[in-house]
């Protein structure tokens, strides 16, 4: 497919292919890389999002990913299985409460493929942290999308609140006394900024 330049291999680039039932899965993604010398888990990480979303846009439920084609490219398997995993999860985000006519999220399962047992335990260190940050990076997106109507500075703080307690932390608000003080702070440092600005009634 190279030698027709039906694949480039450029950065992000996603073809996919159909086996017509002459091996088990329907489809394989072919995934760009970019440059070999410049490959790091960063634009593995983005690569796999590619093939996530253009997967996700076809239907696939579930897809398998062949760690073992990043052997030999200097990435730790650790970084790598982060890498796949954010990826997963990032490029499968969908606000949670969607409109009329929003496309459904399809992705069910990510399945990571080694025969490399040395490694695996590595991979999957790396893939309980980036679903960790990845999950904390879409909560934060849905708050970020949420009218505000509905996320008011009450809500938010109550938002904080559950995170900070089921994380076995401790959370303190600041009554507008407290959050006047460091408005007048704020606006010594910041003379530009109007105090009226750094409250609300909420």
């Amino acid at each position: 497919m190279r030698e027709w330049k039906e694949v480039k291999g450029k950065l992000g680039e996603v073809t996919v292919v159909h086996t017509l039932g002459l091996m088990q899965p329907r489809r394989i993604a072919l995934v760009g890389l970019g440059k070999r010398k410049e490959l790091d888990a960063e634009k593995v990480r983005r690569s796999i999002g590619s093939a996530v979303k253009a997967l996700n846009k076809i239907g696939c439920e579930h897809i398998a990913v062949a760690l073992d084609d990043f052997s030999g490219e200097g990435i730790a398997p650790e970084a790598l299985g982060r890498a796949v995993a954010e990826a997963a999860i990032l490029a499968s985000y969908q606000y949670r409460r969607k409109s009329a006519g929003d496309e459904e999220a399809n992705l069910k399962s990510v399945e990571l493929v080694t025969a490399n047992r040395r490694s695996a335990a590595e991979v999957e260190k790396g893939v309980q942290l980036g679903t960790i940050l990845a999950n904390a990076t879409n909560f934060a997106r849905d708050l970020v999308n949420a009218p505000a109507s509905e996320m008011t500075p009450t809500a938010l703080a109550e938002q904080a609140k559950s995170v900070a307690l089921s994380g076995g932390s401790s959370a303190k608000f600041m009554t507008s006394i407290g959050l006047s003080k460091w408005a007048w702070v704020l606006c010594g440092l910041f003379p530009s900024v109007p105090i009226n600005r750094l409250g609300s009634s909420s």
